[in-house]
This record gives structure tokens, C-alpha cells and sequence, in this order.
């Protein structure tokens, strides 16, 4: 349990050093190449621009890798597709990538989606301890890739870099490219049920061996579709693709952390408090141990429940049942994917509320923690949250989406499913920004990685 007490003995994350890095110079024989200027200046960003990053999976629902890119919509003249632009994201979003690369998980790969303006950016190459395959898509699939542009292209895939090529069947941009992949992306946002069976024709004829991608999953229907045209990786809606689990029920011990909780929760005595811990040895072992680990460095050790509870207090004990009643329900503790975006939700739902005294930020933490309990127990959200008797702003928001916690939930949710109105709808609500609201998705990113990447064995 020493990341449980990690993450009470350092709720700040820890300083990052990093280097802005220089924007990628453009490829001469492509449309609006510019000459290269550091990337901040290179393009202002529009308020509807931000980052994406969502979660592939396999079949049997099981976590295979992350998929990141850039997220943002015309606007106003603001023309999404304009390599100027994209390499600024990229840029950034690089910058913000090589911060995780000290404390990412080994085997644990990423789907990085980006311009072909970027393709030369001195980044890339860190940024293989990431396991990173490039996803490789484009707005003008008439226009093939220049000589020089395939040729660095090459370069990459000598240099080990995994590339997926986005499907866009009959085109000049594919027909270059398609024998370069080394996965194929079929992107259900934008190719029609029409193209989706041309391009699964395409693939089982030409090429039947390379895997596929489907993205931009909205349906169990449409993952069922990906299944028959031969995908065996998904990027979608979990929710919605799985959702919503009737009829299933919480575990005895789920009941009896939420009965605890609930006592704290309404500040009952002490010695009441003892006296539910007591009636769970493990749990009460748990505690011990966590107050006597390394992490909060006490001078003498604590040998009762009663003293453990005097040094850490209701308030913190409940954020560490919190904690525990999660962790103990992912497969794979503290590294389990599940668990991780619970803890990326609850951070980042923290730190955008840190300078707003009207708001709780343990109740931040909490609604964010809590947000993905029907999906991590494989339960309705009623079941799940019911035991816990929240206060009435954090079920207003999980349950209804309503209240002054909710466009926080739904800036967090927003930055994993590419919903960039309701982004820039909440994040105004908040009264930020999207691609600020963004890059805190990825500082949160960062720390939770921290998190587990220290814990022993």
C-alpha cells in the first residue's frame, strides 16, 4: 500500500524541467509550409483548440494502448487543417508527452495521432520509450505526400517507430502510403457505412494480415461492425459501447468501505469510527501499516486504530478509503488503466478548482475519483453511488450532471471522448480554456503516473 501513502504524502506533483521544443520545419512541396519559429509563436491558438486522449481496447474490453492527438474545430476563419497550426499542437503536445517518459510504464504503448507537418519534429525520437506508433491522417487525401515527405516517413520506420495509416481508400495520399503501415486506422467519424465496407474489402484483399483500428466508436453496434470488417482494436464510448450493466449488484465489502464512509461523512465521534474499523481486520492492517509507512515519516510508530485515526484525521481518511475502495476493485491495482484515469478525473478536477474558495477541492477529488465506479464495478451508477451518500453536489453531478461540480466532471470527461463543444462549453463555465483545461489533463497524466511507476514490485 505505499502508493496509497504516496499520494497523501505528495499532493503536489513533482516540478517538471522540460525544454520547449522547437516546431517542426516544414517539408518543401506541401501546401502552406512556413518557415520554422518556435512553437508558441508559430500560430495562435484559437479558444476551440485542445488535446485528445482516449483509451483502445480489445474484444474482451481489455486496455491495449492510449490514443492522443490534437482536438479542434473550424471557427470564425480558424481552418483546423492548416499545417501552421497542427505543428504548433503537435509541438506542444510533444513537449508535454517527453514529461511522462521518465515514469511510464514499460510495455504500455501509445497511438500518437499527428500532422504530417510534424513528422520532423527532434522529439519523436525521445519519445520512443513511450512505445509511441504514429497515426498518420490527413484532410486532403488528393494530395499525395511530396518525395521528401515519404522519404522521412522511411526514415522513421528504420528508426523503429511503429506507423498507422488512416484509411482513406482510392486516394492518392493512401495509395502512397498504405505499404508503409504497419497498422491500419478505420475511422468511424468520418468514412459512411459505404466506405467502411469499401475500405474493409480493400484491406482483406490487399492487405489481410496488418492489424486494424477502429476509432470514433458511438454504438455496440458499430463495434460489432468493426469486429466483421476485421478490426481487433477499438477506440469508442466505453459507456456507451458497454454500458449499462442492469441488473448486477455491489460486493459485501464494497457495502461495508461505503458503511464506513458514510459514518466519517457525517462526522460521527471517533470512537464510533473505531469501532466500524475494528470490525474489518484486514482493513484495519491496512490503516496501521499506511500511517506507519515512509511516506509520513512519523518520529514513533502507531500501534492502535484510535491513534491512527488522531494523526490522520476524518478528512483524510475518507480520501484514503476513497482511494482504497477503488484501487481494491481494479484488476490491477495501482496500475490498472481503470484506476489511473480515475485518478487523472480527480486531480485534474482538484487543481482547476484550487482557486475557487466557493468549491471543496476533496470534493473535486472525490466526484472525479467516483465518476467511473459504475464502469470499474460493472454496475449502474444509482448501485454503485448509493452506499456512499455523497453530498448533494457531487451526486448532483454524477448522477444528473447538474450543479456547481458538474462542468468540472464534464471538462475531465470531455478531454478523454474529443467532445470539444462540450469542452469549450464547460471549461467557459469554469472560466478557463480548453487547451488550458487540457494541459492540466496531462500534469494530472503525469502525477498519476508518478504514483504508480514508484511503487515497489
Amino acid at each position: 500500500m505505499a502508493w496509497l501513502s504516496r499520494l497523501f504524502a505528495l499532493f503536489r506533483p513533482p516540478p517538471q524541467r522540460s525544454q520547449r521544443a522547437a516546431p517542426a520545419a516544414a517539408t518543401p512541396g506541401e501546401p502552406e509550409t512556413q518557415p520554422p519559429q518556435p512553437a508558441v509563436e508559430s500560430a495562435p491558438l484559437p479558444e476551440e483548440a485542445a488535446w485528445r486522449r482516449s483509451e483502445v481496447f480489445d474484444r474482451e474490453r481489455r486496455f491495449l494502448a492510449d490514443l492522443i492527438g490534437a482536438n479542434c474545430c473550424p471557427h470564425d476563419g480558424f481552418d483546423p487543417a492548416s499545417p501552421r497550426i497542427r505543428r504548433t499542437l503537435d509541438a506542444l503536445l510533444i513537449e508535454k508527452l517527453l514529461a511522462l517518459v521518465p515514469h511510464w510504464p514499460a510495455g504500455r504503448a501509445i497511438l500518437l495521432r499527428l500532422d504530417m507537418a510534424s513528422l520532423s519534429h527532434p522529439g519523436l525520437e525521445r519519445l520512443r520509450a513511450l512505445n509511441p506508433t504514429l497515426v498518420l491522417a490527413t484532410r486532403r487525401p488528393e494530395m499525395p505526400p511530396s518525395p521528401k515527405r515519404l522519404a522521412l516517413i522511411e526514415e522513421l520506420r528504420r528508426q523503429g517507430l511503429r506507423l498507422a495509416i488512416e484509411i482513406r481508400p482510392d486516394t492518392p495520399w493512401f495509395s502512397a502510403l498504405a505499404d508503409l503501415a504497419d497498422e491500419f486506422v478505420l475511422n468511424f467519424a468520418e468514412l459512411d457505412p459505404a466506405g467502411l465496407h469499401r475500405s474493409g474489402k480493400l484491406l482483406a484483399h490487399r492487405f489481410p494480415r496488418t492489424p486494424r483500428l477502429a476509432t470514433g466508436l458511438g454504438s455496440p453496434e458499430a463495434f460489432e461492425f468493426a469486429q466483421r470488417l476485421g478490426c481487433t482494436a477499438f477506440e469508442g464510448d466505453f459507456a456507451r459501447l458497454f454500458g449499462p450493466w442492469k441488473g448486477r449488484r455491489v460486493t459485501p465489502r464494497y457495502l461495508r468501505l461505503a458503511r464506513l464512509m458514510t459514518e466519517i461523512d457525517k462526522q460521527r465521534d471517533n470512537h464510533e469510527i473505531v469501532g466500524v474499523l475494528k470490525q474489518d481486520l484486514a482493513l484495519s492492517y491496512r490503516l496501521l501499516r499506511h500511517v506507519n509507512s515512509a511516506a509520513l515519516a512519523l518520529d514513533t510508530p502507531v500501534a492502535t486504530v484510535q491513534h491512527a485515526l488522531i494523526v490522520m484525521g476524518q478528512t483524510q481518511l475518507y480520501r484514503w478509503l476513497s482511494l482504497l475502495l477503488f484501487a481494491s476493485n481494479a484488476q490491477r491495482g495501482p496500475r490498472d488503466p481503470m484506476f489511473e484515469k480515475a485518478q487523472v478525473r480527480a486531480r485534474m478536477m482538484e487543481q482547476l478548482g484550487r482557486d475557487k474558495p466557493e468549491l471543496d477541492p476533496d470534493e473535486l477529488f472525490v466526484t472525479g475519483l467516483f465518476s467511473l465506479l459504475d464502469r470499474l464495478l460493472q454496475v449502474p451508477a444509482e448501485i454503485a453511488l448509493t452506499p456512499l451518500r455523497l453530498p448533494e453536489h457531487a451526486q448532483a453531478a454524477l448522477l444528473r450532471r447538474e450543479g456547481p461540480l458538474s462542468p468540472y466532471l464534464a471538462c475531465a470527461e470531455s478531454c478523454e471522448n474529443g467532445d470539444l463543444p462540450t469542452l469549450l462549453m464547460a471549461s467557459r463555465a469554469i472560466g478557463s480554456r480548453p487547451i488550458l483545461v487540457s494541459q492540466r489533463h496531462f500534469e494530472a497524466l503525469a502525477w498519476a503516473q508518478t504514483m504508480a511507476s514508484e511503487e515497489p514490485g
